[in-house]
């Protein structure tokens, strides 16, 4: 197990940036329907990197690469594939699904979760 405290980096003002925090997440109502709940913060503070972008994603319209950033967020960040809806983190204007969590991150910053998030793609509806 580490033994290294990054906690003061990942608060540190020039390492963090701003960005809102979408949590969502399914119930079903007394009719037995399934509800979608969306609780948006305000602006919560974290550490937002440029993740990998040499993923491709394969889509009807062809492929592509993804935009990809890694977040380290002091707090909890949920991905519900059973469900398929995960938290959404806005940063710049863009939405960017979290995807994936990184385990044992809090190894090296107590209460931190590391995420990594894919830019939403627009769709027609």
């Amino acid at each position: 197990m580490a033994l290294i405290d990054t906690s003061f980096m990942l608060t540190d003002p020039d390492f963090t940036d701003n960005f809102t925090l979408v949590k969502r997440g399914v119930s079903v109502n007394s009719l037995g329907e399934t509800v979608l709940s969306v609780t948006s913060s305000a602006v919560v503070t974290g550490v937002v990197q440029s993740g990998d972008t040499d993923d491709l994603v394969l889509a009807p319209t062809g492929a592509t690469l993804s935009d990809i950033i890694t977040v380290y967020y002091r707090g909890e960040l949920s991905v519900e594939r059973i469900n398929g809806y995960s938290d959404v983190i806005i940063w710049k204007g863009r939405r960017y699904t979290v995807q994936d969590i990184v385990g044992d991150w809090n190894n090296w910053g107590q209460g931190f979760t590391k995420v990594l998030c894919v830019l939403e793609q627009i769709t027609n509806g």
